[in-house]
């Protein structure tokens, strides 16, 4: 599996590493050697929103067509690129079937890049009547599927997306257990959104 994680200026760091550490544990606990993770950065480094924190990109804007999943964290930069045509035609590089995925505001640039549009999601709760512009039926869960999209809410749910992608692509079991490494305690919500998740993939 390829995951994209897509970093920017003013990201919000903890909507990042929220979804990047748990899933970074697939590869580091064993459970899949072969996990490929690229972080594709729109500069060859970023900061935070605070500017304290910087990212180096292992990629700079390459094509985003071969990886399985697209990751898009939040953060106030969204504000500006979601106006931002280069950056969305980046984004747009994406191959169309894969799994697109955004805690936060990065709703904002799959609404954008026309990812969003018919489809019911998540994101912060300040930005649920402004994000419908985009055609969306918004959600007030923590974390909300629909089809080959997965968004969450604000940015703590990072975390819980994080372990939610990891237990819809490698099993409950296994994201179980990664959590326990974590130390981190599973909502019952997530678990029951996860189990809903994994039989629409079966039917």
């Amino acid at each position: 599996m390829n995951i994209g994680f897509i970093i920017y200026d003013e990201v919000t760091a903890l909507d990042f590493i929220g979804i990047f550490d748990p899933i970074s544990r697939i590869k580091t606990m064993g459970i899949d050697n072969s996990i490929f993770i690229d972080i594709c950065g729109y500069g060859e480094k970023v900061k935070d929103f605070s500017g304290e924190i910087k990212f180096l990109s292992k990629k700079v804007r390459p094509s985003l067509d071969n990886y399985d999943v697209i990751v898009l964290p939040g953060g106030f930069g969204t504000r500006k690129l979601e106006k931002d045509k280069e950056f969305i035609s980046w984004i747009k590089t994406a191959n169309p079937c894969a799994t697109f995925v955004s805690v936060c505001s990065g709703a904002l640039i799959l609404g954008a890049a026309g990812k969003i549009n018919g489809k019911t999601i998540t994101t912060h709760k300040n930005l649920f009547k402004e994000i419908k512009k985009y055609g969306c039926i918004v959600k007030d869960e923590r974390i909300v599927f629909d089809g080959n999209l997965i968004t969450a809410r604000g940015v703590t749910s990072a975390i819980d997306l994080g372990l939610f992608l990891c237990g819809a692509f490698y099993g409950i079991e296994n994201m179980k257990l990664i959590a326990k490494q974590m130390d981190y305690e599973i909502s019952k919500n997530v678990l029951e959104i996860l189990i809903d998740y994994k039989l629409h993939r079966k039917s």
